[in-house]
């Protein structure tokens, strides 16, 4: 019997076995059953808002109404732009603000071709049809609703269904229409100016107006991310662009070429993580005289290169006599009035001699007591001259690369003025001989 009892008791335990690997078995299917449940619900919602955010854009085709809908479930901010970083719409936005931001963002995603987090907390999703890259999403979600990857992927589709029903008719196309009229401009064939003013007009471009030229080429290659930027950067600015030899030609607005070769090395260089050379020339105030300034910013680039600036920006100004020698038209009056024009100024309005104080300065090698020889004068009153010098022209007038600009427009100052003198000789030779 107590043989018996403990077989009993053996089976007994191996039955409470069993029904806890039953339970613990039951449980754990409870748990899965719950979490299919739970996924189930989650895809009948995703399906059900992804079908309700497709019927609004296949009804209207607006990417406003897309930004709307997405800014509305996602309880934040929504900026859509196209495949060039050019903003398109928005949604909470203040544009001014972040174009830049929006920029970086879309040059970001569509390098990864993934969703990129970005400063103040949003998110750059592309917007991509097929292989082709249409666009982009910024957002920055509010509230405290996790958004998962697959609405992001779905918001991303429906902007993909707007832009390519857009497309067809014609909306998206203004890029491509800018391209094209770039190019053009800058053909070799030249197009009729007229002709070249209407296509500016209906893009809201007036090419009569000042424009630069500006060309800029990094140094590592980063063709994709440098097309969108300066998509990105015309279209803030209201210009064209066109890449040629791994180079972006920017015409944009503006009247100051230095000024502008130096902001956009100094954006592309920070958002390309690599040196950015920028040549500029300008401006421009009329279709036919773009071609030869895009030439001069061309030959300023290859000049800067060429002399080691490799990561510099100038304009063909800038570079001095250099400058004047890429110059198809000269501007030889520039030249002298932005190299010496303070002294000249200053001599005039004040009756001083500064510019010969300079000539003899530097006829002398650099020695200002041989200069006062020359001038007959004590060699404290050629270091106080040569100190008014260095006020109106800048401390850095006696180093090597301002010297040789100096000594040209020196020379080309003396050469006019010896011929306006013989040109003004000549003319009272012939008044007197007519009233001899």
């Amino acid at each position: 019997m107590l043989n018996s009892l403990g077989d009993l008791t053996g089976i007994a335990g191996e039955n409470v076995r069993n029904l806890e690997n039953i339970t613990a078995t039951a449980v754990e299917l409870n748990d899965r059953l719950s979490a299919l449940e739970t996924g189930l619900r989650r895809s009948r919602r995703l399906n059900e808002e992804h079908a309700e955010i497709l019927d609004e854009v296949l009804a209207e085709p607006d990417l406003d109404g897309v930004a709307k809908q997405v800014a509305r479930r996602i309880h934040g901010d929504v900026v859509i732009c196209g495949p060039d970083g050019a903003v398109l719409s928005a949604s909470g936005e203040q544009l001014h603000e972040i174009e830049k931001t929006v920029a970086a963002g879309a040059v970001a995603a569509h390098t990864d071709r993934r969703p990129v987090w970005l400063a103040d907390a949003r998110l750059a999703i592309p917007v991509v049809a097929g292989n082709e890259g249409v666009g982009t999403i910024v957002a920055r979600p509010g509230g405290t609703e996790q958004i998962d990857q697959e609405r992001w992927r779905m918001f991303a589709q429906a902007a993909a269904v707007a832009f390519l029903l857009q497309r067809r008719t014609g909306t998206a196309r203004d890029g491509q229409h800018r391209d094209e009229l770039l190019d053009d401009v800058l053909a070799r064939v030249p197009i009729p100016p007229a002709q070249l003013d209407r296509r500016a007009r209906r893009l809201g471009i007036n090419l009569r107006e000042p424009y630069l030229v500006v060309i800029a080429r990094p140094e590592e290659k980063s063709q994709g991310r440098l097309l969108i930027w300066a998509s990105s950067f015309t279209h803030r600015s209201g210009g064209l662009r066109s890449m040629r030899d791994g180079t972006a030609v920017l015409v944009v607005p503006g009247t100051d070429a230095s000024a502008t070769a130096r902001m956009v090395r100094d954006e592309l260089t920070a958002l390309l993580d690599t040196p950015v050379t920028v040549g500029a020339a300008g401006p421009a105030s009329d279709p036919t005289s773009i071609l030869p300034e895009y030439r001069q910013a061309n030959r300023c680039l290859d000049a800067i290169t060429a002399l080691g600036g490799a990561g510099t920006a100038a304009s063909t100004r800038e570079l001095g006599f250099v400058g004047l020698l890429l110059s198809d038209t000269p501007d030889i009056d520039d030249f002298v009035q932005s190299t010496i024009g303070p002294v000249l100024r200053y001599d005039d309005e004040r009756h001083t001699r500064l510019l010969e104080t300079l000539t003899a300065y530097f006829g002398a090698g650099g020695s200002p007591t041989y200069a006062a020889d020359r001038l007959y004068v004590h060699p404290n009153t050629v270091a106080r001259r040569l100190e008014r010098v260095a006020d109106l022209l800048g401390d850095d007038w006696q180093k090597p690369e301002r010297v040789v600009d100096l000594q040209l427009a020196l020379r080309i100052q003396r050469i006019r003025t010896l011929m306006a003198q013989r040109s003004e000789d000549a003319e009272k030779a012939v008044f007197h001989a007519g009233h001899g």
